[in-house]
């Protein structure tokens, strides 16, 4: 974790809850203050609400993604030649503590 800090670096994001409990869990050992040390953000928002330090989170919107996909799946099926598209969604962002917004900003 120290290494993190070494190389400059002010935060992670982290693919998962799970990863950024992990990642929680080894700063707490380490020392390594979340954020005071390092900001972490993690990429789901299915447990991070719940964390000791609650993490900021950057989650699709599953049931909109999974309605695309089928969709997608389905145009071709039907037209397997049609031209490819692009699908740009925008995901959800949810300040928490973990990125030392609120500490900044306390409401």
């Amino acid at each position: 974790m120290h290494s993190v800090l070494d190389s400059g670096a002010t935060g992670l994001i982290c693919f998962g809850d799970m990863e950024g409990s992990a990642l929680l869990a080894a700063a707490r050992r380490a020392g390594v203050r979340i954020p005071d040390d390092l900001a972490l953000v993690s990429c789901e928002d299915r447990h991070a609400a719940a964390e000791e330090v609650p993490l900021t989170s950057v989650a699709p919107e599953k049931f909109r993604l999974g309605g695309l996909a089928l969709e997608t799946l389905l145009h071709r099926l039907d037209e397997p030649d049609a031209e490819l598209r692009r699908v740009w969604l925008r995901p959800r962002l949810t300040v928490r503590e973990s990125c030392g917004a609120r500490a900044a900003n306390p409401s």
